[in-house]
C-alpha cells in the first residue's frame, strides 16, 4: 500500500477516492485468503463509508481539508470509541459499559479528517510479546503464512493491519514493547513514543508508568505524519516536516551487552549485515560495554514496575473472573502477586540511575543505542501453546524491547530484511523527550537500508 504522503497526493490530485480507500480496505479484510477475521475485533463499516462520502463531497466542492482528510486507519482494542464497548482483547470485559468519549489520540486523527476503520485484536489486556488471543483468534505474521507463526504482541491486529496492506498506518500502545515486537515480526516500522507525550485519555491501562500509544506504519514517514497528529499538530494546511539526517552525521552505539546474546542465526545475520551497511555509507558505529542492559533484565526478573502496575489493576478482577482470562495473561499477572511496594521503590532507584548512565552514553542530538528488536523471529504459533514454551518465548521476545522502557526513553523498530525473508527489526533509541532526534535518524537509517534491499 502507498504512504500516506502518496495517498494524500492521490487524493488531492483526484486520482483516487477517500471512498475507494476505504472499500480497499475493507476487500483486503474480507479476502478469504488474508488474516482480516482475525485482524479485527470488529469493523466501523457504516460510519466508515458515510465518513468517506463526506470528504469525497467535501474535496469535490473545493472545501479546503487537511492533507490527510479521508485516510483510513486502524486502532487498537485498548482504545475508546463512544457508543462501543472496549474489550481490550478480552471476553471478561464484553459486558463492560460502552465509552462515552472517544480517546483523545483517536479525535484527533479523526479531526485531521482520518477515519477509522476497525478495532484492532491484540493480546488479551495488552499482556505477552506474542500475540496470542483464544478469545477473538490470532492473526498470522506476514512471515511463513502456510506454517502459521506468531504476530507479535501485544499489538497484533494492528501490525498486521498495516503488513497486510489494509492500512498505510495504525495505532497501537507500547508497555515493554507491544508496538515494536509485532513490527519487527512483521515487517513493517513500529514507534514507542516518550511515556507521556501521548494523551492517555480513554485508553485502557497495563502499566500508567510505562504506557505508551504509538503508530506503526509501513515508513518512518507514515509513523511520524500519525505520531505529530496524536501528539497535537495542526496538519490542517500542510503535512508535517520530517528531517533526514544524513549518514555523517548519525552516530550509533551499539551495547556490547545481554541484548546481543541468545540471537537467532537470522537474526545476528541481518544485524550484522544493517551495521556494515550503515557503516559504509558512512553512519559511525561505536561497540561499547553496558552492562546496564544486563541490570534492567535482571531486575525485570525480580520486581518489575509494569508487572507490579499491572497486578494491582487486575487482581480484584482476576479473583472475580480469573478462569475466563487466557491461561497466559492470567499466569503473567498472577506471578506478580509476590512484588513487594518496597521491591518496587527499590526498581526506581535502580531507573533513575541506569537512566543517568544511559544518557552519558548518547549525548549528542543525532546519537542513538542501536540493536535487535527481537532477539527471535517470529516463533511457530503451534510451538508456544503450552506454558514453558510460551514463557521462554515471550522472555526472548520482549527482552531487548523492555529495556528502552525501563529507560523511559523513546524507541522505534525499521524492517531490516527484504521481503520474503524471515523478518528481522533494527531497533534505534534515545532518551526521554528526544522523540523528534529520533525519528530524523530513523529517516536517514530507513533511506540506507531499503536502498541496500533493493
Amino acid at each position: 500500500m502507498d504512504t500516506i504522503a502518496l495517498l494524500a497526493t492521490k487524493l488531492d490530485a483526484g486520482g483516487i477516492t477517500s471512498t475507494k480507500l476505504v472499500e480497499n480496505s475493507f476487500e483486503r479484510i474480507k479476502d478469504p485468503d488474508g488474516e482480516g477475521a482475525r485482524v479485527f475485533i470488529n469493523l466501523h463499516e457504516q460510519t466508515a463509508r458515510k465518513q468517506a462520502q463526506t470528504v469525497d463531497r467535501q474535496r469535490k466542492s473545493g472545501k479546503a481539508l487537511s492533507a490527510v482528510a479521508g485516510i483510513p486507519f486502524s486502532a487498537k482494542d485498548l482504545f475508546d470509541v463512544a457508543g462501543q464497548v472496549t474489550t481490550a482483547g478480552s471476553k471478561v470485559l464484553s459486558d463492560a459499559p460502552v465509552a462515552s468519549q472517544t480517546a483523545l489520540v483517536i479525535k484527533r486523527l479523526e479531526d485531521a479528517g482520518m477515519i477509522n476503520i476497525g478495532r484492532a485484536n491484540m493480546t488479551e489486556f495488552a499482556y505477552s510479546g506474542l500475540g496470542l488471543n483464544p478469545h477473538y483468534g490470532t492473526p498470522k505474521s506476514i512471515y511463513d503464512r502456510a506454517t502459521g507463526r506468531c504476530p507479535g504482541g501485544s499489538s497484533s491486529g494492528s501490525a498486521v493491519s498495516v503488513a497486510d496492506r489494509i492500512v498505510s498506518a495504525t495505532i497501537g500502545t507500547d508497555t515493554g514493547g507491544s508496538c515494536r515486537t509485532p513490527a519487527a515480526f512483521n515487517s513493517v516500522v513500529g514507534f514507542k513514543p516518550s511515556c507521556g507525550r501521548m494523551p492517555f485519555d480513554g485508553v485502557y491501562p497495563l502499566s500508567i508508568n510505562f504506557d505508551a500509544p504509538g503508530p506503526f506504519g509501513n515508513s518512518v514517514a507514515c509513523c511520524h505524519l500519525l505520531d505529530q497528529v496524536m501528539a497535537g499538530v495542526d496538519v490542517s494546511s500542510a503535512l508535517p516536516d520530517l528531517a533526514c539526517a544524513q549518514p555523517e552525521a548519525i552516530t550509533l552505539t551499539v551495547p556490547q551487552s545481554i541484548v546481543l546474546e541468545d540471537l537467532e542465526p537470522e537474526v545476528a545475520s541481518a544485524f550484522a549485515g544493517s551495521l556494515t551497511k550503515l557503516s559504509n555509507a558512512g553512519v559511525r558505529i561505536i561497540e561499547t560495554p553496558a552492562p546496564l542492559f544486563d541490570r534492567i533484565i535482571e531486575r525485570n526478573a525480580i520486581a518489575g514496575i509494569a508487572q507490579y502496575d499491572a497486578y494491582q489493576l487486575h487482581k480484584d478482577l482476576l479473583a472475580e473472573r480469573g478462569d475466563e482470562y487466557d491461561e497466559f495473561v492470567r499466569w503473567r499477572i498472577s506471578s506478580s502477586h509476590n512484588i513487594t511496594e518496597e521491591m518496587v521503590q527499590e526498581s526506581w532507584r535502580l531507573r533513575r540511575e541506569l537512566i543517568a548512565e544511559a544518557s552519558a552514553m548518547i549525548s549528542g542530538t543525532l546519537h542513538a543505542f542501536a540493536f535487535p528488536t527481537v532477539a527471535i523471529i517470529p516463533p511457530k504459533i503451534s510451538d508456544v501453546q503450552e506454558m514453558e514454551a510460551f514463557k521462554a518465548t515471550n522472555f526472548r521476545a520482549l527482552r531487548n524491547t523492555s529495556t528502552f522502557n525501563f529507560l523511559d526513553g523513546c524507541s522505534i523498530s525499521l524492517p531490516s530484511t527484504a521481503p520474503g525473508e524471515a523478518p528481522v527489526g533494527f531497533m534505534l533509541s534515545m532518551m526521554h523527550g528526544r522523540d523528534r532526534d529520533l525519528f530524523s535518524i530513523a529517516a536517514g537509517v530507513e533511506t540506507i537500508l531499503q536502498s541496500e534491499m533493493k
